[in-house]
């Protein structure tokens, strides 16, 4: 039986849009941690050397979509994600220019802290188009397009991963395990993961173990 609750309005701060996108071809994967739900724990495990590469999407263009359209099946998600890179570097178009055709796996940190990939043993392929405007004042550059159908949603991702020239890349804020703090009154207060805090008083900050 589903489990049903109330869906109630939220009114903390809730930000758009994606900060930070990576990618690594499929090929690279030997092993996915177990599901939870929608929520993976454990760490996503690549081949030897493998690691996942930065998408440097110019500022507020990275974005994610999925849309669920009803089947006899259960339902198929239509999963995308998008983003404009404003360069016109011949290593850039040659990057591209190798990489089409391939299937890769995402993992995309949105601006509230929350890191999601896409759904476990599904991939998604790459498409890519190039603009030069017609005015000077227009950027040229890619219009990026990563497209997938699953039966899956994106998962949310609680694991570590290695990034190229940037190491390893430990659980973000919003998906690992929720914060305790105590008051000046001896209060004690848990914060769920990806929770705030709103301090509207003088404090002090001591660290515990």
């Amino acid at each position: 039986m589903r489990e049903l609750r109330n869906i109630l309005p939220e009114f903390d701060t809730n930000i758009g849009g994606l900060d930070t996108v990576f990618y690594t071809p499929v090929e690279n994967v030997i092993s996915w941690p177990l599901a939870n739900g929608l929520l993976l724990k454990g760490d996503l495990v690549l081949q030897p050397d493998s690691k996942f590469y930065i998408l440097g999407y110019t500022r507020y263009s990275p974005a994610y979509e999925e849309q669920l359209k009803d089947d006899t099946r259960g339902g198929t998600y239509k999963i995308e994600q998008q983003g404009f890179i404003s360069s016109d570097l011949p290593d850039l178009g040659n990057l591209f220019y190798q990489i089409r055709g391939g299937r890769y796996i995402l993992l995309f940190k949105d601006r509230n802290g929350y890191l999601r990939i896409t759904p476990p043993h599904y991939t998604v392929g790459f498409e890519y188009r190039f603009s030069s405007g017609d005015k000077p004042d227009d950027a040229p550059g890619y219009k990026l397009s990563f497209e997938g159908s699953s039966p899956y949603p994106a998962f949310y991702y609680s694991g570590k991963f290695e990034v190229s020239n940037l190491g390893t890349i430990k659980p973000p804020t919003g998906v690992g395990e929720p914060a305790i703090i105590e008051t000046g009154s001896g209060e004690i207060v848990t914060i769920p993961a990806g929770g705030r805090i709103k301090i509207t008083s003088g404090f002090r900050f001591k660290l515990s173990q």
